[in-house]
């Protein structure tokens, strides 16, 4: 069996974690996979109706915004306050890039909602990360 028996797997597991590009190295084999970026409407603002889909969904005519990833590693979040209230600018987490901590910071002052990722989990580039209620 080699690289190219795991594409499917592979571009599968890429789209699940919004990653465009994947390079692997095994042995004498090399494997290079780029998709399609995700669009632009996925990113940002979220529409009234994403926020439904939480139990603790702000009203609908709040608006919400993503916190995304800003680099392909290991997703670390930040201890925050009790209460959860962000600023814009304030660091949320991290994501590990080899020896590197790239911080991850709110975007928009609000009520930051749960990661939506484990600590050590690998994330994509632009991967939402949180969601901030307009408070």
């Amino acid at each position: 069996m080699n690289l190219h028996d795991h594409v499917e797997t592979l571009a599968a597991e890429m789209r699940a974690h919004d990653m465009t590009l994947l390079e692997i190295a095994v042995g004498g084999e090399r494997l290079i996979l780029r998709l399609e970026a995700p669009s632009t409407a996925d990113r940002g603002v979220l529409p009234p109706s994403a926020a439904t889909d939480r139990r603790d969904a702000a009203p609908v005519n709040a608006p919400v915004f993503a916190v995304t990833s800003p680099e392909m590693g290991l997703f670390t979040a930040s201890a925050l306050p009790d209460d959860r209230r962000v600023t814009a600018g304030m660091i949320v987490g991290f994501v590990g890039v080899g020896v590197l901590r790239v911080p991850v910071t709110a975007g928009a002052r609000g009520v930051l909602g749960p990661a939506l990722f484990s600590n050590g989990a690998v994330v994509g580039y632009g991967v939402r990360l949180f969601v901030i209620d307009d408070e």
